[in-house]
């Protein structure tokens, strides 16, 4: 049988980081986004400029 996750109190909106293959904070990257595609995209310039 699957549980679920409590859900959060909190009021606040999610931020979102881009994580190395480790899963932690990227060392180039890591900057605190409002959305996944927000983060998406800051990940795909700074890569498209490397």
């Amino acid at each position: 049988m699957a549980t679920s996750l409590p859900m959060s109190s909190s009021r606040q909106p999610r931020r979102y980081r881009l994580v190395d293959h480790h899963g932690q904070p990227h060392l180039e990257l890591d900057e605190h986004f409002d959305s996944i595609e927000e983060a998406w995209s800051f990940a795909t310039d700074w890569w498209q400029q490397q």
